[in-house]
């Protein structure tokens, strides 16, 4: 295990900490709590953390920046202004991508503006399966099918998504999203991939829920080493600057876990992780 200095730098207790988003200037993040329906962003100039309850389920942050955030949820992909405090839609989904019975739950942005994400059914996604999607120009067309689809990292010519049920990491081509196999299997170990980054020192690091831990992988998809946190469930990391920001969650715990891991539904960092 890799011994890294690890707190909790915001108190916020989330039931589902996710979507973790860095802005692109490094100047704060934002995430989101999907159980509640809330927002947050976080400045770290002034150390300021503003929440905001909105419409619908959000699940992910596309992006973020000092006027707000795009954000994926069970109706759209919406824009969110933080001087308003109101959402507008980007694009509306269609009944088809998530209906009453499905949301999205995560995905990411590529350079060329296209939404890549996952939907998820609301109460059993062990018996109903998600889609994975691309969403471009107001034109939405799916990939493939999942129970619980995570991850989402660009990682060189590759997207990795992973089946949080199955335990499976699979890759996809990033210019065409043919399935070019599966990048790692975790199933064997009984861990749960979820939200997580690609980082300059050519390391992937993925958060593994009811683990306690960030997972550590080579671009082959080899686990090198696992850095523990203080969150039974962590659900995302990003870099932030030499370090890492981990969401977590605190659903489904009881008293002796969430003494145990007290961390659980805060926002974390792991200190000079990049050093």
């Amino acid at each position: 295990m890799l011994n890294h200095k690890t707190e909790t730098i915001l108190d916020v207790r989330n039931i589902l900490g996710e979507g973790l988003c860095v802005s692109p200037t490094g100047e704060g993040f934002a995430w989101v709590d999907i159980h509640t329906s809330e927002i947050f962003h976080h400045h770290d100039d002034d150390g300021a953390t503003a929440s905001h309850r909105i419409d619908g389920i959000p699940s992910a942050i596309f992006h973020t920046d000092n006027n707000g955030s795009l954000y994926l949820s069970d109706q759209g992909i919406f824009q969110f202004d933080l001087e308003s405090g109101a959402s507008s839609p980007v694009i509306r989904f269609p009944p088809h991508i998530t209906g009453l019975e499905f949301r999205g739950n995560d995905g990411v942005m590529l350079e060329n503006g296209a939404f890549i994400f996952g939907t998820m059914h609301k109460t059993d996604p062990g018996m109903h399966k998600g889609t994975l999607c691309i969403a471009m120009d107001d034109e939405i067309r799916t990939f493939g099918e999942m129970h619980i689809p995570n991850t989402f990292i660009v990682a060189g010519e590759h997207i990795l998504i992973s089946d949080s049920l199955t335990g499976c990491i699979h890759r996809y081509a990033r210019d065409t999203l043919s399935h070019d196999g599966i990048w790692a299997d975790l199933s064997g170990q009984g861990l749960t991939p979820d939200g997580g980054c690609f980082a300059s020192n050519e390391n992937i690091y993925i958060a593994l829920w009811g683990d306690a831990s960030i997972g550590v992988f080579d671009p082959d998809g080899n686990m090198l080493d696992k850095i523990l946190v203080p969150a039974y469930q962590p659900t995302n990391c990003k870099v932030f600057r030499q370090s890492l920001i981990v969401t977590s969650a605190t659903e489904g715990m009881n008293e002796d876990l969430l003494h145990q891991y007290p961390g659980s539904g805060n926002v974390l960092v792991i200190h000079d992780v990049l050093d």
